[in-house]
């Protein structure tokens, strides 16, 4: 009995911990797209996609996620929604994050199910704005290089 006792601890120790791990972990992949009627201005653009921040810090002032993304030298970075938790709600870190990286690149968000079910967005949305961060909501935007575009939708 106390062997079981012993094993069960043991796993819940490790999913405790494999769960944190996974929850705050940064990682980085690297994926090329290859898209046929990519305009010329458009070869060799490095997007970043970043998603589902959930209010969290990532090091002192958000160094260790801002450092991971100046490393990669974005021409872009494209947020996908859930910068914000709507179970612990607290807007000062990922808006922090957005403010520095926009000295990077160029930000393009999306909002996630999370920022709606906080039931604060209409308070959020302003911040995003004046911060310099382009919102997409039910809308296209048209990027502009050289004689090129693309849309984000």
């Amino acid at each position: 009995m106390e062997v079981y006792i012993l094993g069960a601890l043991v796993g819940l120790i490790l999913l405790i911990v494999f769960l944190h791990s996974q929850n705050n972990t940064l990682s980085i992949t690297k994926i090329d797209v290859p898209i046929k009627a990519l305009p010329n201005a458009f070869e060799g653009v490095n997007i970043i996609h970043l998603s589902d921040i959930h209010g969290k810090r990532f090091g002192k002032n958000q160094q260790s996620l801002i450092e991971k993304v100046n490393a990669c030298k974005p021409d872009y970075i494209l947020v996908t929604g859930d910068l914000i938790d709507h179970r612990r709600y607290n807007e000062q870190w990922p808006l922090f994050l957005l403010q520095q990286l926009r000295k990077t690149a160029p930000i393009y968000f999306v909002t996630g199910n999370h920022e709606f079910t906080s039931g604060k967005y209409e308070q959020l949305h302003p911040k995003l704005i004046q911060l310099g961060v382009q919102v997409i909501r039910n809308a296209v935007v048209s990027i502009k290089r050289e004689q090129g575009h693309i849309h984000v939708v």
